[in-house]
């Protein structure tokens, strides 16, 4: 993602390190506290428009992570 690695917490959200890193029984708060917030929308706006880009590695990690929030991969 762009702008989105270096700091958890960036622009309202954690970064995608910080989401791949999180246990999966932390996953289910992190999209509720997300959505509470208003940022879930966001984020998987970010992650879906990291999906269409052209970079391969950005493409990689935003599948990763999408998964680990338990999006499928169609």
């Amino acid at each position: 993602m762009t702008d989105h690695d270096n700091l958890p917490g960036n622009d309202g959200f954690p970064g995608c390190d910080a989401i791949l890193q999180m246990p999966p029984a932390a996953v289910p708060q992190l999209i509720q506290d997300l959505s509470a917030q208003r940022q879930l929308s966001r984020l998987v706006l970010e992650l879906n428009t990291d999906m269409l880009s052209g970079d391969a590695a950005a493409q990689d990690r935003a599948r990763a992570v999408l998964a680990h929030l338990g999006f499928l991969d169609v």
